[in-house]
């Protein structure tokens, strides 16, 4: 009995060690989108994208090789194939929102949320921020105006993206399957010295190193800054009629090497794999300058994983817009003025903007801007620890408001003519469209014209949705204290 009694030990010692010696690995959430279909321009002025054929097969794809990795809840985000609709920013944004609230409600031990998306993408070419554009987007012809502040809110921008997902302080692994087109632009010495053209040069350079995400959170981009990524044969049907993108099909030959050589896939050695030239030369390695990647935890676990549910979602937004030129120079320029006052804004369930929260904003101690564009054109904006926040307003014909109700407003800088412009935002959140109502209870201009005094209700719906933000305004600027 006294030799049983040790070998049932030793059995129970093996057993716990065994166990103590198993890998932890990820909880896989991901958010997998394709816009295969892109909206075609009635306009002379600006011009649509054209279809990507095969951007939908891609996000399907890497839903499935997460699934083979025991993916705990997935989305899968595509284009009506009818081109009815289209995969809007509101769309990717909605599925974010559901995603996080399905991390919280389950409450994970090790939660890795992974956001993928093919579809055309552009940047600006000065501190390379990268935007993935819109099924339902088409761009003005005239790029040397383009505003970058309207691009970033009509977009989906890669900033705003990790900031966001920085928000949660979960690791997160993000993969833009795009173009990242654009034409480098330098400051050139004309009515600027060499000495202001070397502190653009430098400010410049800080912006791109921040657009490069060297960070532990890896996001990894199909291509270099200024160039166009291509679609590649289907690694598992190369003479499919659908293609598939780059990173899609490299991240299934990553997966399938790591299975077959039966040892995982950590995070880390699945950036080093993405990366590695000699893994694929058809679709290029994955550009990325993430640092300090976790190299102990499984992305991939070995041997066959349980995958949980998987919903699919077809965009659903509606109509064309066009994106995005600033004002001609020749418009009178804009005044700005310091502020202090108080906004307060609610929003009902499902509001985009607020997300259905109480928001307050007070200046001091928050930073408030007012930049008044025309006599009836004016917008604010509020920086607080929370993020930034945007809001503007104007009269039908741009001349100075009064104390009365404008109704029938139209998005701010996008309005028709005669209509009254607003538009609500924040944290990295825009609308597309807007439908909403300004009441100005208080208005006084300053001897020079600008704007002294401000107090106004406002409501605004995003995109056509039910849901509708209610907010109340209070400025004073410098000049009227």
């Amino acid at each position: 009995m006294a030799g049983l009694s040790i070998l049932l030990v030793i059995i129970t010692w093996c057993s716990s060690a065994n166990a103590r010696r198993a890998p932890e690995h990820y909880d896989i959430f991901f958010v997998s989108v394709g816009s295969t279909r892109y909206a075609a321009s009635s306009s002379a002025d600006a011009k649509g994208l054209g279809d990507i054929r095969g951007a939908n097969k891609s996000a399907r794809l890497v839903a499935q090789l997460l699934e083979r990795a025991g993916s705990r809840f997935g989305i899968t985000l595509t284009s009506d194939s009818e081109r009815v609709r289209y995969v809007g920013r509101i769309d990717v944004e909605r599925a974010l929102d559901r995603m996080l609230a399905e991390i919280r409600a389950r409450g994970p031990r090790r939660p890795l949320l992974v956001f993928y998306v093919a579809g055309h993408g552009l940047s600006e070419g000065v501190g390379w921020n990268h935007f993935t554009i819109p099924g339902n987007l088409v761009l003005a012809n005239d790029r040397t105006r383009q505003d970058i502040e309207t691009l970033a809110g009509m977009t989906l921008h890669a900033a705003a993206l990790v900031d966001r997902l920085n928000r949660t302080r979960m690791p997160y692994l993000v993969l833009l399957d795009t173009c990242y087109e654009a034409e480098a632009r330098d400051f050139a010495p004309g009515v600027l010295t060499g000495t202001a053209v070397e502190s653009l040069r430098a400010v410049a350079g800080v912006l791109r190193a921040i657009n490069e995400f060297r960070q532990p959170h890896p996001v990894l981009f199909s291509t270099q800054p200024g160039t166009v990524a291509s679609t590649v044969p289907d690694p598992y049907e190369p003479n499919a009629a659908l293609p598939v993108a780059p990173l899609a099909r490299r991240l299934a030959i990553v997966f399938d090497r790591a299975s077959a050589s039966g040892r995982g896939l950590t995070l880390a050695g699945l950036v080093r794999a993405m990366s590695d030239p000699s893994v694929d030369p058809i679709a290029g390695p994955a550009v990325t300058r993430a640092e300090r990647v976790d190299d102990r935890i499984q992305f991939l676990p070995v041997g066959p994983q349980a995958a949980g549910s998987t919903e699919h979602r077809l965009g659903s937004t509606e109509g064309v817009s066009v994106c995005c030129t600033a004002a001609a120079p020749s418009e009178p320029a804009s005044i700005e003025r310091a502020a202090s006052g108080r906004i307060d804004m609610t929003g009902s369930a499902g509001e985009f903007i607020t997300e259905g929260r109480r928001v307050t904003l007070r200046a001091p101690p928050a930073s408030m801007m007012l930049t008044q564009h025309s006599p009836g054109r004016a917008s604010i904006e509020v920086q607080d620890d929370t993020g930034v926040w945007t809001l503007a307003f104007g009269t039908p014909d741009g001349g100075p408001m009064t104390a009365r109700s404008y109704d029938a407003a139209q998005r701010f800088h996008f309005e028709d003519p005669g209509r009254p412009g607003l538009s609500v935002s924040g944290m990295a959140r825009g609308c597309n469209s807007v439908k909403g109502q300004f009441t100005v209870e208080r208005v006084r201009y300053g001897s020079d014209g600008i704007l002294a005094e401000l107090s106004a209700r406002f409501t605004q719906t995003c995109d056509n949705l039910p849901a509708t933000l209610h907010g109340t305004l209070v400025l004073t600027t410098e000049v009227g204290r």
